[in-house]
């Protein structure tokens, strides 16, 4: 019986659409162990079996990509996943089931993927790449590809910094929220967000936390998502009031992310109690970057 973990991430941070993702060290966990037939036992983050059919399980699917990739026959495994964030909620559930079930393979086979061979795989169940990537390894990751391959460049976050992840109980799903976009957008909305993207990355590079609240504006997805969130505007001032850096949606939502380096708590409260003005229940989490991810467990792994 081997175990992993694996982290939970943020991306867009505002402005950086499908372009930057944060890891936090919140961890989904994972148990494989040797049996007679594959089995999947999948906890949510308050401890309910979930009951997934077979051909929409993000395990079997990233399993029978791994043997697909590897062009071979996996020995049957029992996993064990016990999610630490909730389902759709912007919080990349979905990245930690496809690289729990691509690690499960490395683990039953003791093959270690190359990296670039993992990204590969793990892109092409998740579809993009701003959940799996830091996820794969820690920090904040950048992305870029060009038409054959994806590239990525990690920048280490300092641990005095909180995130605070405000999680309403209800759901939005990815792919409708990407539907609501629009399919063009003007050279000035372009503009508005490279710029804030660049300030993003100089505010993490220098440690200038005064530079989160304009480097975390955005007009590309934001706007659109954010109307199917009662009050979202209101709570991301409310953030603001109480003290945060900067403030944004998490990945598509419904979760909003704050970030600080003091008094997470007090502006976590506020920004529920503000929540509730408009009828929405919402817990909340407050974790630090992870800067460290999945793969250097792996390499411990299979060592």
């Amino acid at each position: 019986m081997l175990r992993y973990t694996i982290p939970a991430t943020t991306a867009n941070l505002g402005p950086g659409f499908d372009t930057l993702g944060l890891a936090i060290n919140i961890y989904s966990e994972f148990q494989v162990t040797s049996a007679e037939k594959d089995v999947f036992y999948i906890h949510d983050w308050q401890d309910n079996l979930l009951s997934i059919d077979k051909s929409d399980n993000l395990l079997n699917k990233s399993l029978l990509e791994f043997a697909d990739y590897y062009q071979l026959t996996l020995p049957s495994i029992e996993i064990r996943e016990k999610l630490k964030v909730p389902l759709a909620r912007g919080m990349g559930s979905s990245a930690a089931a496809i690289l729990g079930g691509l690690t499960a393979g490395a683990i039953a086979t003791g093959i270690l993927p190359a990296k670039d061979d993992f990204v590969e795989m793990a892109v092409k169940l998740e579809g993009h790449p701003d959940n799996v990537l830091p996820a794969l390894f820690g920090g904040l990751i950048i992305n870029y590809s060009d038409q054959e391959r994806i590239f990525y460049e990690k920048i280490e976050i300092d641990p005095e910094l909180n995130f605070i992840l405000v999680i309403p109980d209800f759901e939005l799903k990815t792919s409708e929220l990407r539907e609501i976009l629009p399919k063009n957008v003007d050279y000035s909305t372009v503009l508005f967000n490279m710029s804030r993207v660049a300030l993003l990355v100089k505010s993490f590079l220098t440690k200038d936390w005064q530079l989160l609240e304009n480097a975390m504006q955005d007009k590309l997805h934001q706007p659109f998502r954010s109307a199917k969130i009662p009050g979202f505007n209101k709570i991301i001032a409310t953030a603001y009031a109480a003290g945060a850096r900067g403030a944004a949606l998490s990945g598509a939502g419904p979760t909003i992310l704050a970030i600080t380096d003091k008094n997470p708590e007090k502006i976590a409260g506020a920004m529920c109690a503000t929540c509730l003005d408009y009828g929405i229940k919402a817990e909340y989490l407050i974790a630090k970057a992870d800067n460290q991810g999945l793969y250097n467990q792996l390499e411990e792994l299979l060592k």
